[in-house]
């Protein structure tokens, strides 16, 4: 989702890069975020409405952590903007404007477009299916 920076900046307010993940573990269900939410002051989101950009959202998890993360520090509103999607957001986040460019309706690999398997095949100019096993 870094790479959509350059852009989109010209027309966004504040863009701060946010480093997310929780997919360290198989059955590892936390969410790592780098040191910058630490910091995050209830001020810092007062008002303001948060724009998440995500490549693909496998489980939703991430999403819930930081959508929770800013509106506990004042955020007005959290809306999703994902070039893939595992799951429907319309259940869970229904209270945002929610933008998905395409629904994976199964469990495959994808790799392309940016989306890497363990650093390789991101940067494929499509998205395609990696069979891993």
């Amino acid at each position: 989702a870094e790479a959509l920076i350059p852009s989109i900046s010209s027309f966004i307010k504040e863009i701060i890069p946010i480093t997310a993940q929780s997919y360290a573990g198989v059955n590892n269900h936390s969410v790592q975020v780098d040191g910058w939410l630490a910091d995050v002051d209830i001020q810092d989101c007062l008002d303001y409405r948060i724009l998440l950009i995500e490549d693909i959202i496998d489980s939703g998890q991430t999403l819930a952590v930081l959508r929770e993360f800013f509106f506990r520090r004042g955020a007005r509103s959290v809306s999703v903007v994902s070039l893939l999607s595992r799951i429907d957001l319309s259940s869970g986040f229904d209270d945002c404007h929610n933008h998905i460019g395409r629904y994976l309706h199964d469990e495959r690999f994808v790799v392309g477009y940016g989306l890497d398997y363990r650093g390789l095949f991101r940067d494929l100019d499509s998205i395609s299916y990696l069979e891993v096993g």
